[in-house]
């Protein structure tokens, strides 16, 4: 009997558990929620400001392009051309 799937540090029982008592108490799971992100505002402000700077670079047109504008890159002539900058 395999009692973790994937890489869950909880058994599966205990996540069936959390999932049936968050099923059953959605208020109580909105609460928490809204007060654990009320307590860490400040820290998800700070990470998404430095997450938002990281630069990838892309396989296909082979340029440096910010993690904030990736979606953008995406739709962009030069990406869907992947012509690597040259014109």
């Amino acid at each position: 009997m395999n009692l973790y799937s994937g890489e869950n540090a909880t058994c599966n029982i205990c996540l069936g558990y959390r999932e049936s008592w968050a099923g059953k108490n959605p208020e109580k799971v909105r609460v928490m929620n809204r007060n654990y992100w009320a307590e860490h505002r400040e820290e998800k402000k700070v990470y998404n400001k430095e997450y938002s700077q990281r630069e990838i670079e892309c396989e296909v047109c082979e340029c440096k392009v910010r993690k904030c504008n990736w979606a953008r890159h995406l739709g962009s002539k030069k990406h869907m051309l992947g012509c690597g900058g040259e014109s």
